[in-house]
């Protein structure tokens, strides 16, 4: 391109409709570049925006999965204090046959 633009210099009618040509193209080249960059861009930004709300999916099912933990938890807890409360409950009645001279073991 620059070797055949410099050949239409020498001769001076084409001279300047060239230059202006090749002028023209190189723009060209520069936005199509530009479009090929702002295409793979765009591109990125898409796989990044799928991510996202793959991890926002993610996310959400980790917040269910502790709440559910906690509430599975909290019913252990209150069936450990009601059998706690069931065994110091016989304990005393154990204690209370002892005094009376009754033994259970």
């Amino acid at each position: 391109m620059y070797q055949l633009l410099s050949y239409y210099e020498v001769t001076p009618p084409y001279s300047i409709p060239l230059r202006h040509a090749f002028l023209g193209v190189l723009q060209c080249e520069c936005l199509e570049t530009e479009l090929s960059k702002s295409k793979m861009m765009s591109k990125s930004f898409e796989s990044l925006q799928k991510h996202a709300i793959n991890l926002e999916i993610d996310l959400q099912q980790c917040q269910e999965k502790i709440k559910n933990d906690k509430s599975f938890t909290e019913n252990l807890s209150k069936e450990f204090r009601k059998e706690r409360e069931q065994y110091f409950e016989i304990q005393d009645l154990k204690a209370q046959l002892q005094d009376k001279g009754i033994v259970i073991s």
